[in-house]
């Protein structure tokens, strides 16, 4: 008999995607290897909802008073929680039902710890990796934990000498109105002066006429609005701007350099854990040309910089961590910690 397992997830054109595609591909890895029927719930945001939806049939958009319903409607075995909006009342709500296992990915409130078994933190805490144990179990801290899409092995990151790729991708879809426009207007005159093939990879979620705008301005610039593109793109790009989300992961097995924005409050101590490590660089405000101008003359063809930053990224990640979190998972579930 096949164990039923909610998948607590949000993502969109505002929170991103990168919850909703590591939810995917869980639901593969988990239906092979576990026999286990997952039932996603979303409840932010509509968009990603219907995103969701058309990948896995057995997706719910519901509202905050269904939750516990829905807990009480089949018998769940386990609830995963994926999702930046974690709270302290669907945890409790979920510990309370019939001692529910409880499973957290990217506790970035650090709130789980009462209540869950397993927690992992892949993308949340830089490059460092740890161990803990916390109420009921074990949180597991680290990049080797992070998820990619499965198909990022058929792309290998070419020389750094070969690549004359500058990309820019921003997530999903925008946090604030106009970013993905407005950053592009600020950086293209310093980017076209060292000759850089200047890719945009733009998600689901940015709305079309955020697009049309771009394309109008005439500037030299390939855009992307297929985001299954973008570990070829990747894996010929030099630089990458982008925020502190899973993208810098993405980076890093692919050997780019990240400039990092920031978009999202949760970002900013990921960056920070990156930048410790000597990971990047954070872009200058983008409204004030002579530090841009600075920035990029210091960077953008400095070998010794480039170098090092190639040796650092190496340290970072190396392989997918499917397989790991899976048998983390398998593992919690059998109550084997």
């Amino acid at each position: 008999m096949k164990k039923k397992i909610i998948y607590r997830v949000d993502g969109g054109s505002k929170l991103g995607y990168g919850h909703l595609y590591r939810a995917i591909e869980l639901k593969k890895i988990l239906k092979k290897n576990l026999n286990t029927d997952l039932d996603f719930l979303i409840k932010k945001e509509y968009d990603g909802y219907l995103f969701l939806k058309k990948r896995a049939k057995n997706a719910i958009f519901f509202k905050k008073n269904q939750f516990l319903n829905i807990l009480k409607k089949k018998n769940y075995y386990a609830i995963i929680f994926d999702t930046a909006l974690i709270s302290i009342s669907e945890l409790k709500q979920a510990y309370r039902y019939k001692k529910t296992k409880i499973k957290v990915f990217e506790d970035f409130k650090n709130i789980s710890k009462n209540y869950a078994n397993l927690i992992i933190n892949a993308i949340v805490s830089g490059s460092q990796n740890k161990k803990k144990k916390i109420k009921y179990g074990i949180k597991y801290v680290g990049s080797k934990y992070k998820i990619f899409k499965n198909n990022i092995t058929r792309y290998q990151p070419q020389p750094i000498h070969k690549r004359n790729n500058f990309t820019i991708t921003l997530g999903g879809g925008e946090v604030n109105s106009n970013e993905i426009l407005n950053t592009i207007k600020r950086l293209y005159p310093f980017l076209k002066k060292y000759n850089f093939k200047i890719n945009l990879i733009v998600g689901h979620g940015v709305d079309k006429k955020v697009i049309k705008k771009i394309k109008n301005l005439l500037l030299d610039i390939k855009i992307y609005t297929n985001l299954n593109n973008i570990f070829s793109i990747l894996s010929r790009s030099l630089f990458v701007v982008t925020g502190g989300g899973g993208t810098v992961y993405e980076c890093a097995y692919f050997n780019c350099i990240p400039l990092y924005i920031v978009r999202a409050k949760h970002q900013r101590s990921n960056i920070r854990y990156f930048l410790k490590n000597r990971y990047g660089k954070l872009l200058p405000p983008l409204n004030n040309d002579v530090q841009l101008d600075k920035f990029f003359n210091e960077i953008l063809l400095n070998k010794k910089f480039i170098r090092l930053q190639n040796n650092i990224s190496k340290k970072i990640i190396k392989l997918n961590g499917i397989n790991m979190v899976q048998k983390l998972i398998s593992n919690t579930l059998r109550n084997k910690t």
